[in-house]
């Protein structure tokens, strides 16, 4: 499932970059159910964890692993710890595009309302102090 997700996440860093914005609602749902699968894997995992005697805090199940001499075991939580290494980068990468984006549709809506979006002070009362000397009819 982890590298499930980090699929859908290259899909929707793609989808940004490309501005290619009606194909979001689809991959949010698809990340949603995803999500939601994770969540019930937990607690089912926390489960599992104490009836075989492992540690219930997902902390210590590294250094639990560390001290096991099965190296697939090894593997597996190395691929699983790099796939959401990546997981999270990405994520961070679609916020910062999100942000860039979400800024650009502010700056157009300023222009859209005759002010000017390269100003971002503030009168008195918190009132916009960057109205341009123009009116935009639409």
């Amino acid at each position: 499932m982890s590298k499930e997700l980090l699929t859908l996440l290259n899909k929707e860093e793609l989808i940004l970059s490309h501005q290619d914005l009606p194909q979001l609602p689809e991959i949010t749902v698809l990340k949603n159910n995803l999500i939601q699968r994770f969540l019930q894997l937990k607690s089912s995992r926390q489960n599992q964890l104490l009836a075989y005697g492992l540690p219930k805090n997902e902390s210590q199940i590294a250094i639990w692993i560390d001290q096991q001499n099965h190296l697939d075991l090894h593997q597996i939580w190395a691929e699983l710890t790099n796939t959401l290494k990546s997981c999270q980068e990405v994520n961070q990468q679609i916020g910062k595009m999100i942000q860039k984006l979400s800024a650009s549709n502010r700056a157009a809506i300023q222009v859209l309302e005759g002010q000017d979006p390269t100003q971002s002070i503030y009168g008195p009362g918190s009132d916009a102090g960057n109205i341009s000397k123009f009116n935009v009819l639409g």
